[in-house]
């Protein structure tokens, strides 16, 4: 039985999705987190006031259909570093 190729996955639609998720979290800071992607890295950037925050962004977003990779370049920057 041949199997057929999965479909190519848009990076337009990998950013809107991930941007949905991160803005649909209930943490404000995640709201500001960009995210790039390309051949399967979901690069995201911005800055946050707490570690955890930075690693509730990641678990967030790695599910996300076509993404193979996190790369997390979030900067964790205490309250008032803003």
């Amino acid at each position: 039985m041949l199997r057929s190729a999965p479909a190519p996955v848009l990076p337009s639609a990998v950013i809107f999705q991930a941007q949905n998720r991160l803005n649909d979290s209930s943490y404000a800071p995640l709201h500001r987190v960009a995210c790039a992607y390309s051949n399967g890295i979901l690069t995201l950037t911005g800055k946050v006031p707490r570690f955890y925050l930075k690693q509730v962004a990641q678990t967030i977003v790695r599910d996300i259909a076509g993404v193979s990779e996190v790369q997390n370049l979030i900067d964790v920057v205490p309250t008032g570093g803003f």
